[in-house]
């Protein structure tokens, strides 16, 4: 039974396109694990959003009614397994044990499966007794409340908190100092709990010209000799005014220092001589220096804020024993291991034998560093099976870290696992189909989402 079992249920990755029935290959794989005697407790079958999970199992109740009730949806529910005869009274059987079983069913979010994972080791990873998921509307009163605390923390080092304030403003001074941190802090907080320090840190600044050296440059500048030409010298003399005004955004945007950074030899059609190029040169490099400095200053400054607010803002959650869903599926990536899967079987009082993931193209980082260890569990037995399904055209929670990437890497991680693409859409008209894949292919190489020449972040590139 354990060969056929691998034989009729290899481990398989699923390449599928919108409207090609991935839920519907998913609830199949289910039915044939159930037809085959495999306990539906032992299935845990996931997907990203509470609504699609209650369509699963809605379509595992309804393929089973229906078969055990018409002849007609029997035979296509025969012929969908694939997997011998069945018999109405056989669909019967299986729909009576989906119902008997349904408190224990394993179809929802891996939210859901992680959190009464998470709950069931409470002790040991120093969650509080009774912690519960907050709500938005909760957790925002917590994340201003250690907001306010940090402002009155830093009150005491009223100069840095000034120039970190002026960082983070960018210069908009119109904005509410609260505003303003609380933007910063829900744009950027789970980014800064899933990186490492050295992605926010340690990139050297770029040297700066001292201002003799500046007013030495403005210098040369208005000593250059210019062709007879209404255009060039309007924008020389622009370019002059940006450098004594320190708008170094505006000299190397417009005019002549964009032709010069980009390589090119010409403007409005009069050559860029060698003695132009020396003279600029210097103020370019000095205004790549300061627009790359602004934003390493501006990133270190965020990072030393989310510090302070992590300080704050994780023990206030714990001590309203309160935790987000990613807070769950961070400390389940950094205690879980492979030895605590039997403890896992034991205390949620069920096995995982089978996994069945779909949408996996938005599965996380985290969250994959959870799940593997039961992909690894059930790849290496014989009479266990993992199965997954995604569209990486349909990443949607890269918000929330989703890694179309990690679908890629499936394949080589686990052994012996098949894959299969699923191209033919039921939702979709071809020549719909064929637009798509036309924009998907290319899609890097289109030129609306291709930086302009002169758009001042070319100046990171070297």
């Amino acid at each position: 039974m354990t060969v056929k079992l691998a034989e009729q249920f290899p481990d398989l990755v699923i390449r599928a396109s919108a409207g090609t029935g991935k839920t519907y290959r998913l609830t199949n794989r289910f039915l044939g694990l159930l037809y085959c005697g495999e306990s539906p407790d032992r299935i845990l079958a996931s997907t990203f959003a509470r609504k699609a999970a209650g369509e699963i199992l809605e379509r595992l109740l309804h393929a089973l009614a229906e078969a055990a009730s018409t002849e007609s949806s029997r035979a296509a529910l025969e012929r969908a397994l694939d997997l011998g005869p069945l018999t109405q009274a056989q669909s019967a059987t299986m729909l009576e044990t989906l119902i008997r079983q349904i408190h224990r069913l394993r179809v929802g979010t891996l939210d859901s499966v992680f959190i009464q994972t998470a709950g069931s080791f409470s002790l040991e990873f120093g969650l509080p007794g009774g912690w519960k998921i907050l709500e938005d509307p909760d957790d925002r009163t917590l994340r201003v409340e250690a907001l306010r605390r940090l402002l009155r923390q830093e009150a005491g080092e009223f100069n840095s908190l000034i120039t970190f304030l002026g960082l983070l403003q960018q210069g908009d001074s119109s904005r509410d100092v609260l505003e303003s941190l609380l933007a910063t802090v829900d744009i950027f907080y789970s980014i800064f709990r899933e990186s490492d320090p050295t992605a926010w840190l340690g990139e050297p600044a770029l040297p700066e010209l001292k201002q003799e050296q500046i007013d030495e440059g403005i210098e040369r500048l208005r000593d250059v000799s210019l062709p007879s030409h209404k255009t060039i010298e309007k924008s020389h003399a622009a370019a002059i005014i940006a450098c004594e005004t320190e708008d170094w955004g505006g000299f190397v945007s417009k005019g002549i220092a964009p032709k010069i950074l980009a390589g090119d030899t010409t403007f409005s059609k009069k050559p860029i001589d060698d003695e132009m190029r020396a003279a600029y040169q210097p103020l370019i490099d000095h205004s790549r220096a300061k627009i790359v400095n602004k934003f390493l200053y501006q990133t270190e400054a965020t990072y030393r804020l989310l510090e302070k607010y992590h300080a704050i803002y994780h023990p206030l959650k714990l001590s309203r024993k309160g935790l987000r869903f990613e807070d769950v599926t961070r400390i389940l990536s950094d205690n879980l291991d492979s030895a605590r899967l039997p403890q896992i079987e034991y205390r949620l009082d069920s096995a995982i034998h089978h996994l069945l993931l779909d949408e996996f193209q938005d599965t996380s980082l985290t969250q994959w560093n959870v799940v593997r260890h039961f992909a690894h569990e059930v790849n290496r037995h014989l009479d266990k099976t993992f199965f997954c399904v995604g569209d990486v055209k349909q990443a949607i929670y890269g918000w929330r870290g989703g890694e179309s990437e990690i679908f890629d890497s499936v394949k080589s991680e686990l052994n012996g696992v098949q894959e299969e693409p699923m191209d033919l859409s039921y939702r979709s008209s071809p020549i719909v189909i064929e637009t798509v894949n036309k924009v998907f292919e290319s899609i890097s190489q289109n030129p609306s989402l291709l930086p302009e020449k002169n758009d001042t972040p070319d100046l990171l590139l070297p």
